[in-house]
């Protein structure tokens, strides 16, 4: 593990840029542990690059935010965040709260808590050149090249969160709800939050969804549960009760009547039969 974390508040300045950067930190392979709710009081930029599970699970304002890797995450001051276990790779710099409204006026405002994004060469330099300037901040102009540097790497985020939304298709914004749904069907959830969160309503969803797939969202998460459940059957001991839960299926009774209509057989005689994967959806 390598962590870097450094107020830089009073380190000289030879320009007078409105948006100075407070404190850097970067860290690699950090683990977090369960952790207490905490209040922010500045404004600070965390980008994840990079953990363990694949994505982040944060708790913000008492609402879980899941993102693919990798991320950026806005805590503005007077939010509530809690880190969930995980090990993660991340850069993040702060800000003093009162630069927020100057970054409103200029239309850098942060209107979600945080998104994924797509890593590219360019980002990539700027995290690179992040964490060289993090051990050289009181050589000679130094702090003034990471401010301008955080404030592009912002101004980038925020340019290509809009480029990436408008240039998507409405079929292409569908395969990746159901990428969501591929990787959190043993959670519960609100299928019109998530097609909230890929900018659909509950009509246009759905409508958009039926021109992609032959089943309905609803059926496709069931397929998922139950591949997941005749995977788990055949890979483990586990009693079946277990299972349904783990997989999380509403109902016994449900589940075994879904199961044979899948696979044309019990969850017990499917246990003991030859095959070795579930079939395909």
């Amino acid at each position: 593990m390598q962590d870097c974390l450094l107020k830089t508040q009073s380190i000289p300045r030879n320009r007078n840029f409105p948006f100075q950067v407070q404190r850097v930190f970067y860290c690699i392979d950090r683990k977090y542990s369960d952790e207490s709710e905490k209040i922010w009081n500045d404004f600070e930029v965390c980008i994840c690059l990079s953990t363990n599970l694949g994505m982040t699970e944060d708790v913000v304002n008492g609402k879980i935010l899941k993102l693919s890797c990798p991320n950026v995450v806005w805590r503005t001051p007077g939010s509530t965040w809690k880190r969930m276990p995980s090990v993660r790779n991340t850069i993040s710099f702060s800000y003093s709260p009162d630069v927020m409204d100057d970054m409103e006026y200029l239309g850098m405002k942060t209107e979600c808590p945080g998104w994924s994004f797509n890593m590219t060469s360019e980002m990539e330099a700027m995290v690179s050149k992040f964490r060289r300037l993090a051990y050289n901040l009181y050589s000679q102009g130094v702090s003034d090249v990471m401010d301008w540097l955080c404030f592009s790497m912002i101004g980038t985020l925020m340019l290509r969160q809009n480029a990436y939304r408008k240039q998507q298709t409405l079929e292409e914004r569908i395969r990746n709800v159901s990428l969501w749904f591929q990787a959190n069907f043993v959670e519960t959830f609100c299928i019109d939050d998530v097609a909230a969160e890929y900018g659909m309503s509950h009509n246009s969803f759905f409508k958009a969804w039926k021109k992609v797939f032959d089943i309905t969202p609803v059926q496709y998460i069931l397929n998922l549960r139950l591949e997941a459940a005749a995977r788990l059957l055949k890979e483990t001991d586990l009693p079946i009760s277990e299972i349904i839960r783990d997989v999380n299926f509403s109902g016994e009774c449900m589940f075994y009547r879904r199961f044979q209509q899948k696979y044309g057989m019990t969850p017990t005689e499917y246990r003991k039969s030859d095959i070795s994967f579930p079939s395909a959806k």
